[in-house]
């Protein structure tokens, strides 16, 4: 981000941007930081080890000495002098300019302030509860939210920033942590000013001594707590629409005798559920999936005993990882503790969902996924030609119904299937005298493919005279293999290297002989594969950014090669990688012939300035196109 931001402003090969992987010491931080410095600056590998090994011992004697140093700060604090913890990270909540002078402000107003660094905050185990707690500032805020709740006369000042992604979910946390203890929340932007913090300061005191007048009540703190990773079969498991995929993973679930559905596409009542019960600060998706999962458990006659709901783990840095452990905070809050969240982890690409069918509950998912995947592609490609209109749609929803039937039945004969779906869109009358311009939709994986949940992105752009061409789900199952590859890489884990790396064999075999006679059928030119993505993102994110930027830009470059007209980038309004996939697009472009890009940060607000926004887009992809004379040969036709 920084080094798109500086472009043409500055040489940039005086930035040092290594890229460093602070989970794996040993097997990845000492190994990027010694090829980083040993290359750039032609320093001796030994030297450079012996110094980060020199430097971690300085950091963690420097550590000790804040703890001694805040013991003894808070051993002779004065009399009349409040304590007040300062929740947030050191970036922010000890530097004056970020923070406009917090500490100054607390200290004229006889508070003294203690950074979270001074705490001594090992007696406190959150992973007990918070066991995807994977931001290591987030650990420190709860277990000094759990400090300062334990602590008489201690109070706190929880110090966010507006769009700041962890903090929309560590709000929740600490709210409950300091549950029937007032703490004071200011949250920072470029906009705010010093007369306004004063004032709350002034109130949030005037309100502790008010507090500390009445009698303390006992409060019943809901925290996350661990839910299985396969379901049982006496539920019902709910998986919550994001694509017609969803359709395809229930089957597979069927087919090994799990009971499950697919819930209703998202609608307002599903919105304003989520918006009700979310500050709606978090990922859209989150508030979508919240609507959709208290919708279903608040509908007459429901048993949340018999119900489980899909929402897989994820190990960051993105805030989808934080779904499922506030989704039980809020189901036990709501008083629906029966019901069970099924949590499968991408540390294993998933293959812990079914428990002992997992091997066939994953063949037949990734099947689904597979064909759902080429249904909705040549649907995408034969729409927009359609001489009746309403044909596509038509054969596509026929489609996925004889699919989803047959994953259900274990997925027997679903070649066959899919190379009758694929006949029946090849005789749909169409018109191609005029090949319009193609635009490939990237983005965030619940939405992009979702239109309750984009604004109908891929209809209103076909609508404007583009074809559109949207990413297939199955390439964040590639994506999810690779990475249990990876990292079982950075564990040592040998165990997990050859599981991966027969699921990812497997997943390619399996792929190739269900499209096979019937991928030519579609423009597989377009069709870009993991290795071509991560290998051409790295010019505006490093491969190993775990998450979806690095397909989202590898996808983007390879397509700009192969005959798009434009980008359209979906993501949710203050999305950590949306926002950096965002923050680099002008490099992108400006890299790429000025090819138009747009991105569409949604949170369920249409607007008529989207159909503007839209409109324009629409324009400049023509013209684009205009100007590169793109064209693309004839798909095949079927024979026999």
């Amino acid at each position: 981000m920084v080094k798109s931001a500086l472009r043409g402003k500055l040489d940039e090969s005086k930035l040092l941007i290594p890229t460093l992987h602070f989970r794996h010491f040993e097997r990845a931080l000492v190994k990027e930081l010694t090829e980083y410095f040993s290359t750039k600056f032609g320093l001796k590998k030994t030297a450079i080890r012996s110094a980060i090994y020199k430097a971690d011992e300085v950091q963690v004697a420097f550590e000790g000495k804040l703890l001694e140093y805040g013991k003894d700060i808070l051993s002779r604090v004065p009399e009349n002098c409040r304590p007040v913890v300062l929740l947030g990270r050191p970036y922010n909540s000890t530097d004056p300019i970020l923070n406009l002078s917090l500490v100054e402000k607390l200290i004229s107003q006889n508070v003294m302030p203690i950074p979270v660094d001074m705490l001594d905050l090992s007696p406190y185990k959150i992973f007990g509860n918070y066991r995807n707690m994977y931001w290591p500032n987030g650990q420190k805020i709860i277990a000094a939210a759990q400090h300062v709740a334990k602590t008489d006369g201690l109070y706190a000042v929880y110090l966010s920033n507006f769009r700041c992604g962890p903090d929309s979910f560590l709000w929740h946390y600490v709210t409950e942590e300091l549950k029937g203890k007032p703490f004071l929340h200011l949250e920072v932007d470029e906009h705010s000013a010093d007369a306004g913090m004063v004032t709350r300061i002034e109130a949030f005191l005037d309100s502790l001594r008010g507090s500390e007048k009445n009698k303390k009540r006992e409060v019943e703190i809901f925290r996350p707590r661990p839910s299985p990773s396969s379901p049982p079969k006496e539920r019902i498991l709910y998986f919550p629409y994001m694509n017609d995929g969803a359709y395809m993973i229930a089957a597979a679930a069927r087919s090994i005798g799990v009971p499950s559905e697919v819930l209703p596409r998202q609608d307002d009542t599903d919105l304003a559920i989520g918006r009700k019960y979310t500050s709606s600060k978090e990922c859209f998706p989150m508030i979508c999936t919240t609507g959709s999962f208290v919708k279903k458990m608040q509908e007459p006659g429901a048993d949340p005993s018999k119900m489980s709901f899909f929402m897989p783990d994820h190990n960051g840095p993105c805030r989808f990882g934080q779904y499922n452990q506030f989704h039980r905070i809020l189901f036990d809050r709501l008083g629906f503790e029966k019901a069970e969240l099924i949590t499968p982890s991408n540390d294993t690409s998933y293959e812990d969902i079914a428990g002992e069918h997992g091997a066939k509950f994953r063949i037949n998912a990734w099947k689904g996924f597979v064909v759902a995947d080429y249904a909705r592609k040549i649907h995408r490609e034969i729409r927009p030609y359609e001489i009746n209109r309403g044909d596509a749609d038509r054969v596509y929803d026929e489609a996925i119904r004889k699919l989803e039937r047959c994953i259900e039945k274990g997925a027997r004969g679903l070649h066959r299937v899919i190379s009758e779906v694929a006949a029946d869109f090849m005789a749909i009358p169409v018109d191609r005298a005029v090949k319009k311009p193609v635009v490939a939709i990237i983005g965030e994986i619940f939405m992009r493919d979702n239109a309750p949940c984009n604004g109908n992105i891929s209809n209103r752009l076909e609508e404007l005279g583009v074809e559109v061409l949207v990413a297939p789900f199955s390439e964040w199952i590639y994506y999810s293999t690779h990475r249990f590859t990876r990292d079982s890489r950075w564990k040592n884990d040998m165990k997990g290297i050859i599981k991966s790396k027969i699921q990812g064999f497997g997943q390619e075999v399996i792929a190739g002989s269900l499209l096979r006679g019937i991928k030519k059928l579609t423009d597989h030119a377009k069709d870009v594969s993991l290795h071509d993505m991560l290998r051409l993102c790295n010019s505006y994110v490093n491969q190993y950014y775990d998450g979806d930027p690095a397909v989202a830009l590898g996808t983007s470059v390879a397509l700009a090669g192969r005959g798009v007209s434009g980008i359209a980038a979906i993501l949710p309004f203050t999305c950590m990688p949306g926002t950096l996939v965002a923050s680099v697009s002008d490099s992108f472009r400006k890299d790429h012939q000025n090819i138009p890009f747009i991105n569409i940060a949604y949170d369920g607000q249409d607007s008529v300035s989207l159909d503007t926004r839209l409109q324009a887009f629409a324009f400049q992809v023509k013209e684009f196109a205009l100007a590169h004379n793109y064209s693309v040969t004839e798909p095949e036709t079927v024979k026999g």
